[in-house]
């Protein structure tokens, strides 16, 4: 069997909200114009290092709708990071809450160059800079901070918070759901919702000298996005993060989401107020009463939590090579290079933490949870850069915008039991 090895962890975080907002684009639900007018609460940037002094994972959260805010500086970034930690590249993550009330991804995508918005264009350059800067040194700044930890996980059931956002039609015409419900066609009707993840999950790291909480990471699987509102905000990420370090002075949380591509809250809202005066007391609403559900599954997990600080640790990568479809046709294979998944994982005693890009459908992170080695498995999503939507095969055969990404074979599953063959592997390492 491994050796056991003291764990160590830290922590740090920084306000990326932008200096100037008003005017800036806000991304998601077609926010587009005309930019933001405020600041509703901060969107952070938030470290962690989890492992030993020497053997381990750097995770940089941020409240954005993907990493692709930095994608021209990722390689930069991220060598910075490991020039300064001495880990390997791949173990430097950075994800996001996705957030759909922050700054958008890539600037010829946000804006119409047509327009000739200089001013926008120019503020949204400033402000990568300086985050580019704050992720490194808030990274920088995590690891320092690293010192001899216990670490207890779980997970505990949460309900009406999330729920599948694509219903079936009586037609079998598959609907997205946002704010105010899916609108069915006339004559139609509503017969049937998808898979949602029940679960949130809970690691919480103790400092080993006096057994005082430092640090949580928060994991489930749901698009975070409420009604539309024109301030920047942190979405129920920041609610329920802010609820948590309330409750625990000296605690920093970290919110990571998992595969959320065909899950939302929309089937717990309130359809949105036809009056633009109603909404922020609509979205402060939604805001306080997802946060309340959430927290209740946060302590009833907290409750169950036992700790350890000797722990055996793996660390492991794996690539799953996937084929397209040609995106003119959607049944014509794409003859062009395989593409190439990575996988990243983290494991600690009965703990599995995945890193995977893109935005998977639910069914990633179910599957791995039924089929994982490891008692506790949290799926991160939007780890890595190439970011689209990753539909299961059932997805795919149902349509809709999400299922746009056309794989070929059922990728999501060859994703998973690739992911797996990892933690078995690992597993088997730890026992041996």
């Amino acid at each position: 069997m491994s050796k056991l090895e003291q764990l160590c962890a830290g922590f740090a975080k920084t306000d990326i909200t932008p200096p100037h907002p008003r005017g800036m684009t806000l991304f998601g639900m077609d926010r587009v114009y005309p930019g933001a007018i405020g600041v509703r609460d901060p969107l952070y940037a938030r470290a962690t290092y989890i492992g030993t002094r020497s053997r381990g994972v750097l995770m940089v959260v941020l409240d954005t709708v993907t990493p692709l805010v930095i994608a021209p500086h990722q390689d930069e970034v991220i060598a910075e990071l490991a020039g300064i930690t001495g880990l390997p590249k791949p173990r430097i993550w950075i994800l996001c809450t996705h957030t759909h009330s922050s700054v958008g991804e890539d600037p010829t995508y946000i804006f119409d160059w047509t327009h000739g918005d200089h001013y926008r264009m120019r503020t949204l350059s400033r402000y990568i800079d300086s985050l580019l800067l704050q992720i490194v040194a808030v990274g920088k700044e995590a690891f320092l901070k690293r010192q001899a930890v216990e670490i207890g996980y779980t997970s505990a059931p949460v309900s009406e918070v999330g729920a599948s956002r694509r219903f079936k039609c009586s037609a079998g015409i598959v609907l997205p759901s946002w704010a105010n419900g899916p609108t069915p066609l006339p004559g139609m009707r509503l017969v049937d919702r998808g898979p949602h993840d029940p679960e949130v999950g809970l690691v919480v790291f103790r400092a080993a000298r006096d057994h005082r909480p430092i640090g949580a990471l928060l994991n489930y699987s749901s698009h975070i996005h409420l009604y539309p509102t024109l301030q920047f905000s942190a979405e129920l990420a920041g609610a329920v993060i802010q609820k948590m370090e309330q409750s625990h002075p000296g605690l920093m949380a970290i919110y990571t989401n998992g595969a959320e591509g065909n899950v939302s809250l929309d089937a717990h809202l309130a359809p949105q107020s036809s009056r633009p005066e109603d909404w922020d007391d609509q979205f402060n609403n939604g805001l306080e009463l997802f946060g309340t559900r959430m927290m209740k599954g946060v302590e009833a997990a907290w409750k169950k939590l036992t700790f350890a600080s000797r722990v055996r640790m793996g660390c492991a990568e794996a690539t799953v090579p996937l084929r397209l479809y040609a995106q003119k046709d959607g049944r014509i294979p794409d003859q062009s290079e395989p593409l190439k998944k990575p996988l990243t994982a983290l494991t600690i005693n009965d703990l599995a933490l995945i890193g995977h890009a893109e935005e998977a459908f639910v069914e990633m992170a179910l599957g791995l949870k039924a089929d994982s080695p490891f008692p506790q498995t949290f799926v991160l999503g939007f780890q890595g850069f190439r970011q689209k939507y990753f539909p299961s095969a059932h997805g795919i055969e149902e349509g809709g915008y999400e299922s746009s990404m056309r794989y070929q074979g059922d990728a999501l599953g060859k994703t998973v039991k690739t992911a797996v063959q990892m933690l078995t592997k690992l597993r088997q390492e730890a026992k041996s």
